[in-house]
């Protein structure tokens, strides 16, 4: 047993996924929330902070292993991508009734440096480059998909799952618009988009877990391999990534990224066989996609209600508060 999961187990054992601020060995800071995982800031001791991303979704051991397997697989292949991922380590631990669960461990960065802080600490002129940059960045993964490999690899690459590469600087802004190639961390590598020779290494059920349970079936029916899909395809991933600045509260910087970001696919990108993007796409985009988070998560807390109040059992999953978006 690693001196992680020496202090992972307990951990788990005494969380309060109801009020997990109250936990009783440690103080607690989240610093997110995903649909089957939250992010904790730990210290296992050793003088860092560390980014531990749970993810209590595993009806055995051996299935949470298989996992992790894959989650080494998806972080080495991204490299090979050349993306940068920071140091990354994943435990499994016992969970209630039960389940066993995966903490993904990464040294957590600054703070600043997560891109979707950096955007709102930028001028006009960096914001629109930041995206352009972020756009090119993610493109690595379908060039590397293109070539004569067996793999083809997929990206969640919305603005918060990117973060600045600054060595020793103090102020990420500055840095940034000081350097004129500066450099990224790809930093949320929890779900392994990798398809070998066409075929789907995860078990796309498992994305379904923070679901109702009566709902999964047909989740999985419906929407299960279009969801997925979404992240195979660049320019779906483009148009998340651009849309994703409403939630930001940066609905009037669409237009210049888009321009700049067109500008991208008709150069130094036109050889990926992306057309460019219009804002109307955008728009209908993030409608959709706001109406489904809002449902989906209403749907969540009427489970939880059901299964803590009624059925007075555990709720697995952390859910946020009120979210703008």
């Amino acid at each position: 047993m690693t001196r992680y999961r020496d202090l992972l187990e307990p951990f788990e054992a005494e969380l309060n996924t109801l009020e997990p601020e109250s936990h009783r060995l440690t103080e607690l800071r989240i610093l997110g929330y995903g649909e089957i995982s939250t992010v904790f800031a730990l210290s296992f001791g050793d003088g860092e902070q560390w980014a531990c991303k749970r993810m209590p979704i595993f009806s055995s051991r051996q299935q949470a292993e298989d996992y992790l397997k894959l989650y080494d697989d998806y972080n080495r292949l991204l490299g090979e991508a050349g993306l940068n991922i920071p140091d990354s380590h994943g435990e499994t631990v016992a969970g209630h009734g039960g389940i066993y669960v995966n903490y993904l461990l990464q040294k957590e960065l600054p703070g600043q440096n997560v891109c979707s802080v950096l955007i709102h600490q930028l001028p006009t002129e960096g914001q629109v480059q930041l995206l352009g940059k972020l756009a090119v960045e993610a493109s690595k993964i379908w060039r590397y998909s293109q070539g004569e490999g067996s793999y083809t690899l997929g990206l969640d690459g919305q603005i918060s799952n990117w973060a600045l590469k600054t060595g020793e600087a103090d102020n990420a802004a500055e840095y940034f618009m000081d350097t004129a190639e500066p450099e990224f961390h790809f930093i949320d590598t929890s779900t392994p988009f990798i398809r070998d020779e066409g075929r789907e290494r995860i078990d796309g059920r498992l994305l379904l877990k923070s679901a109702p349970g009566p709902l999964r079936p047909v989740l999985a029916a419906l929407f299960l391999e279009d969801v997925i899909g979404r992240y195979y395809d660049f320019r779906l991933v483009l148009t998340d990534m651009i849309a994703n600045l409403y939630k930001e509260q940066l609905p009037q910087l669409i237009d210049p990224v888009l321009e700049r970001i067109n500008s991208e696919l008709t150069g130094d990108l036109q050889g990926m066989g992306v057309e460019t993007i219009q804002r109307p796409e955008i728009d209908r985009y993030y409608r959709e996609d706001k109406f489904i988070w809002n449902l989906y998560m209403t749907v969540r807390k009427l489970d939880r209600w059901i299964r803590t109040r009624w059925l007075g059992r555990r709720y697995e999953f952390i859910l946020p508060g009120a979210v703008k978006r």
